[in-house]
């Protein structure tokens, strides 16, 4: 007999499948309404519109990949670097790209939000920031990978640079440092000895 949490994840996965196959066909299809992706995937219109809930919020999905492929490349170019330099200058090329193109990002965010606030048990977003921090820590030790990569969340990705900048009104600069130096407390942490 399955256990509660255990139809809870079931169903959370099922969810995320119906969400990427939506988008699959979407992205097949070039640039296409909500409906005829739904009709692509072979899933009801009202399911489509439970994960995209408006045109925004598919198109906004389907320009994810194309505005960060900068970052994907960068992520990929630095396997030969450090940890702590893989992580600064991922930093500086988030908070380079976000504060440069602040438009897109706040209405990414505008409707990732909206969308949560239609239907909090539907996910959302994919979001790179995951795919990121893994792909950093692939040649550190198994331990300092478990002990980082979700703390890792909280200093890399779009969100904390918009924060930075309206709740402590920092100039980019400032955020970058910020975000270096938590993101380096939390390496220190992970890879020092215990006392």
């Amino acid at each position: 007999m399955k256990s509660q949490s255990q139809g809870r994840s079931g169903r959370a996965a099922q969810k995320a499948r119906t969400r990427l196959a939506i988008f699959n066909a979407a992205k097949a299809l070039g640039r296409p309404t909500v409906e005829a992706a739904a009709d692509a995937a072979g899933v009801s219109r009202a399911t489509a519109y439970r994960y995209f809930p408006t045109q925004d919020a598919l198109d906004i999905e389907l320009d994810r990949e194309e505005y960060w492929q900068d970052i994907e490349a960068l992520v990929a170019s630095m396997a030969t670097l450090n940890l702590a330099d893989r992580l600064d200058k991922l930093i500086d090329a988030i908070v380079a790209k976000v504060t440069s193109e602040e438009r897109h990002v706040r209405q990414a965010l505008r409707v990732y939000h909206d969308s949560w606030l239609r239907d909090s048990n539907v996910p959302n977003r994919r979001g790179g920031r995951m795919e990121w921090i893994d792909a950093l820590l692939t040649s550190a030790p198994i331990k300092v990978r478990k002990s980082l990569r979700l703390p890792l969340a909280l200093a890399i990705g779009p969100d904390q640079v918009v924060m930075l900048r309206d709740v402590a009104g920092l100039e980019p600069h400032q955020i970058a440092e910020v975000l270096k130096w938590s993101a380096s407390a939390m390496l220190r942490a992970a890879t020092e000895p215990s006392p």
